[in-house]
């Protein structure tokens, strides 16, 4: 009798484990469904800014947005020589001029 206990208890509590066991797996297969959904909505978010990054890159914008903030830097190319050689539109070398 106590033989036929034992037995019944050693698979009660396998019965058990296994059960919890299962459980566990199927919680860890939903996380990893919404993990792998979570990902793929990272990875379009992370396309769609560097696609918008490269298009505030184009010197077309940059040129608005200088314009907009109104940086008064001369784009390349449409300064002339002289300001090149005599620093003037560099606040960098006119101020270094100023003080000699």
């Amino acid at each position: 009798m106590g033989r036929t206990l034992f037995v019944i208890c050693a698979l009660v509590t396998l019965g058990l484990a296994t059960v919890r066991a299962h459980a566990e797996r199927r919680c860890l297969g939903y996380r990893i469904e919404e993990l792998n959904a979570e990902r793929e909505r990272l990875a379009n978010e992370r396309r769609a800014l560097e696609a918008h990054l490269a298009g505030l890159r184009r010197p077309v914008m940059v040129r608005r947005r200088v314009r907009e903030l109104g940086l008064g830097l001369v784009p390349a190319g449409e300064g002339t020589p002289a300001d090149a050689r005599t620093g003037n539109g560099c606040p960098v070398h006119s101020e270094s001029r100023a003080g000699r």
